[in-house]
């Protein structure tokens, strides 16, 4: 996957989880997502425990959690519609980025990449995050957890982002924070993996696929040599 004399990757194309790596908002759902448990008695740490979990999942595997956590007979849709409204109503004094995410996405973009974003989050809602957090306009296209039949770990969000760049996914290089999402770029077949965790049980043992770890975005792309670091 080096082909420069650096060690640096050669790229075309860019492709980007969100919750959790671009947006700071993995944080907010897991505060949500407790604060409307303890509502039905159960307790915060086991909440925190199941959340993360779910961290990088769809949308239905992440119904298939709470209807398990919930009591027997609890309306499971009910819990849902309430924890993503406590949700929006946080999102909605503002959406926060992960540290200096808008600056290296800006620079990315400066530097002529062909950039996406490969999130299981719905398309629609996914594209409100990203222009009320002043990303949007740097990205080609956003497939979100609804345009796609099969979902991370499964291949098919990034073959569909690469195809959404009108590239292969052998000339693109993807950026994750979950687990899910790092066997999904790896599978499809992406030049190569950056692994940038954010939330994590403390028990979890990385997944071992060949992709290389960063402790922020930043990190990973001036480890992969796609801008000079600015420190």
């Amino acid at each position: 996957m080096r082909l420069t004399p650096n060690g640096h990757y050669s790229a075309t194309g860019l492709l980007f989880d969100m919750d959790g790596l671009l947006l700071d908002t993995e944080r907010v759902a897991m505060r949500a997502f407790t604060g409307c448990c303890l509502d039905w008695g159960i307790p915060e740490a086991v909440a925190e425990s199941v959340f993360l979990t779910m961290v990088g999942a769809s949308s239905s595997q992440a119904r298939e959690t709470v209807a398990f956590l919930l009591p027997s007979g609890a309306d499971v849709d009910q819990f849902r519609e309430a924890w993503s409204e406590v949700v929006a109503a946080e999102l909605a004094q503002g959406v926060p980025l992960k540290p200096r995410v808008s600056e290296t996405i800006g620079r990315l973009a400066g530097a002529g990449y062909r950039m996406a974003v490969v999130t299981s989050t719905r398309t629609a809602l996914a594209e409100e995050h990203l222009e009320r957090s002043q990303l949007r306009s740097h990205f080609r296209a956003v497939i979100g957890g609804d345009s796609v039949e099969a979902h991370k770990p499964d291949p098919a969000p990034y073959l569909a982002g690469a195809a959404s760049l009108g590239l292969s996914t052998s000339v693109c290089l993807a950026f994750e924070d979950s687990d899910q999402g790092v066997e999904s770029a790896v599978r499809a077949g992406c030049k190569a993996v950056w692994h940038v965790p954010d939330l994590r049980p403390p028990d979890r043992s990385f997944v071992e696929l060949g992709q290389r770890c960063a402790r922020s975005l930043a990190d990973a792309v001036a480890k992969a040599g796609l801008i000079t670091s600015s420190g």
